[in-house]
Formats: structure tokens, C-alpha cells, sequence
């Protein structure tokens, strides 16, 4: 007996989805409306990744935003509040307040590359370091090695999961990897190639070569000629790096 594979009304035809939601091409963070990124804070909270397990992670993105750019401190509301306060092993309310209100307006009103930076390092502080570090230090075969990076990218993964799906749907021209937030390329070719590439580096063991592809992309972000030139560069000095 054929049992009948029910399909939704979407995917009776391609048409038909064109209809639902028409494709929209790549475009820059920037090219939201505040009613589209509205919609992605929203997905984004409604998805669990503003609760409390994470409120933590929130802080120090904003927190090291402002560390790493001191003159500009984009993170106004944790700036003026000050050092962080913990209450029976969590954030207190003010310092979880005042953290969500900074991540929301740089999100809504900042510049893409911050926004971008901000939201690298809420994903860095889901990567269990620590981890990856005394993995780094014991005499462990491959098989064991794999695991712990599977186990300390886990909640990393399911973050990058969420992310480049809204992303994807929104037509946000960026992706989150192990190796940080890239480019968009054709779909086929980030998802066949490029990703299982970029994960593939996400070893410790090749932080030479992903400095070196951090540097090409962070030069391409320039588009300049100066910054063309670079990135050709420190693509081909990743590659020997590889080799």
C-alpha cells in the first residue's frame, strides 16, 4: 500500500510560494524598514534567545562592543549603568534591562557593521571556549576531538541555524559560520561548499588560517581597491597557511 505524501498548499507549485512570499533578492541589513527588523527581534525573542539562559551572553556582547570601541560606546544604557551585578548566580534585572535596551537599539537604529559586530559577539559567547582550550592541551584521538567541538558548538549551531534562516527569508546578504558572518552566495554553492568549508576550519587547530580569511573578508567589507587588493591577498596567504 502507497501511503499518500500529503504536500502544503506552498509547495504545489513554485509560483504559488512566488505568490506567498515574493523572492526579493540580496540586500544589506541596512535596507530594512524598522518594520522588517521588528519582525526579526521579535522571531528572534519569540525563538527563546533573549530568556534568561542567555542574558548573560547579551551583557557581554554589549559590554565588549563598548570595550572594543571605547570612543564611540555604542552601548550607552550599559555604559552609564555600570559594572555588572549578579543575584543567586544571574544577571539582576537593572543589568539585564539595560542590556536588552542597548542590543535593541543598535540592532534597530545602529549602522550594519555594528549591528554585525554585536551580534558576532553574542555568538562568540555561545562557543564553549574553555572547552575548546583543554581539548587543545590533552593527548585525545580525532574521534574524541570531534565531539568535544560538537558539544561546544552546539548552542552556537543552533543559534547560526535560527539566524541564517531569518536572514535568508528576509534576504539579509550575510550568514553566521563557525569561522564568523560571511558573505551570502549562491545558495547551492554556500551550502555544498562554503559552509562545510568554513565549519570544516572551525578547528582550533587552523586559527592561522582563519585569521588569515577573517582579514580577506574584513578587507572585502572595505570595497575599495585597496580593499580588493588585500582581501586577494590574505585569501591566498590562508590557502598557503592551509597547505
Amino acid at each position: 500500500m502507497q501511503i499518500p505524501e500529503f504536500k502544503l498548499w506552498s509547495e504545489k507549485s513554485s509560483k504559488i510560494k512566488e505568490k506567498i512570499s515574493p523572492t526579493i533578492g540580496m540586500r544589506n541589513l541596512n535596507d530594512l524598514g524598522k518594520e522588517e527588523k521588528q519582525k526579526i527581534w521579535l522571531i528572534l525573542k519569540h525563538k527563546g534567545w533573549f530568556d534568561v539562559r542567555y542574558h548573560k551572553n547579551i551583557y557581554l556582547a554589549v559590554y565588549f562592543l563598548n570595550e572594543r570601541f571605547k570612543k564611540e560606546s555604542y552601548g550607552k544604557e550599559v555604559l552609564t549603568h555600570g559594572d555588572w551585578h549578579v543575584e543567586y548566580g544571574t544577571l539582576k534585572r537593572c543589568c539585564v534591562e539595560v542590556s536588552l535596551q542597548d542590543f535593541y537599539s543598535v540592532f534597530m537604529n545602529g549602522i550594519e557593521d555594528v549591528a554585525f559586530e554585536m551580534l558576532s559577539l553574542f555568538a562568540n559567547q555561545l562557543i564553549s571556549h574553555e572547552a575548546l582550550e583543554r581539548m587543545q592541551q590533552e593527548d585525545l584521538d580525532d574521534s574524541r576531538k570531534q565531539a568535544i567541538v560538537e558539544e561546544s558548538y552546539k548552542d552556537f549551531d543552533s543559534f547560526s541555524e535560527c539566524l541564517n534562516d531569518i536572514f535568508e527569508q528576509f534576504g539579509i546578504n550575510v550568514f553566521l559560520t563557525r569561522d564568523g558572518l560571511a558573505f551570502r552566495q549562491d545558495k547551492e554553492i554556500s551550502e555544498g561548499i562554503y559552509e562545510p568549508v568554513l565549519n570544516f576550519l572551525s578547528n582550533p587547530k587552523w586559527r592561522p588560517v582563519n585569521q588569515e580569511l577573517t582579514d580577506a573578508f574584513v578587507a572585502y567589507r572595505k570595497r575599495t581597491h585597496d580593499g580588493y587588493s588585500t582581501c586577494i591577498t590574505k585569501a591566498i596567504t590562508g590557502l598557503q597557511a592551509f597547505l
